[in-house]
């Protein structure tokens, strides 16, 4: 650690942490380096998405996967913004797929009225319905299912309640094409710049 380094050597040195995820869920700060920037990234996606769906006549729906492993900050911010988007899914409610208040009798109902969709889910919802995944990844990260592609199957492989609809499903996942190397807005600048000047300054 580079504060026990510092005390080790009795330099008088202020090292301040700031916990870093770009989902936003930590209670301890504000906000965190990169949610604004991949928030604002996930707008394209979803107009994009919105396009596609339209344009795959008849009934197209977009689907658009976001980063969110345990909260999904990301997808309620990207979709509060964009105002293009018919269904959100996240990890902190389980999914319904049949019933009075499931996903699949609304998005119907929403491609029969209006001819497409737009779904965004958060990569980590779903567990209940598609199990928890043993796997883990390079970094030490529990590996978790296809939440994208198994909310597509429903529409591609003929779910019952869309047999009549011919319904045609897209799926985008734009963390990994562009909210990973999306340029750096001012914010995280004027945020280091805050918590470095409240870092050195005496408590």
């Amino acid at each position: 650690m580079i504060s026990e380094e510092c005390l080790k050597r009795e330099l008088n040195i202020a090292v301040a942490g700031i916990p870093k995820t770009i989902d936003n869920d930590l209670d301890l700060i504000d906000k965190s380096f990169g949610f604004q920037s991949s928030v604002e990234a996930a707008q394209a996606a979803i107009l994009s998405a919105k396009t596609e769906a339209k344009c795959n006549l008849p009934n197209g729906i977009g689907i658009v996967k976001l980063m969110g492993r345990s909260a999904g900050f990301i997808a309620v911010h990207a979709v509060l913004a964009s105002g293009d988007v018919d269904l959100c899914l996240v990890p902190e409610v389980p999914i319904e797929l049949e019933g009075e208040y499931g996903c699949l009798p609304f998005l119907m109902k929403r491609v029969e009225e209006h001819g497409h969709a737009v779904v965004v889910v958060a990569e980590g919802a779903g567990e209940e319905l598609l199990g928890r995944n043993p796997e883990v990844d390079a970094g030490g990260n529990r590996k978790l299912p296809a939440i994208g592609v198994s909310e597509r199957r429903p529409f591609t492989q003929g779910h019952e309640r869309f047999l009549h609809l011919l319904v045609h499903a897209e799926l985008l996942c734009p963390y990994v094409m562009v909210i990973l190397r999306v340029s750096v807005d001012t914010s995280p600048s004027v945020y280091l710049s805050v918590t470095g000047s409240r870092g050195l300054s005496p408590i």
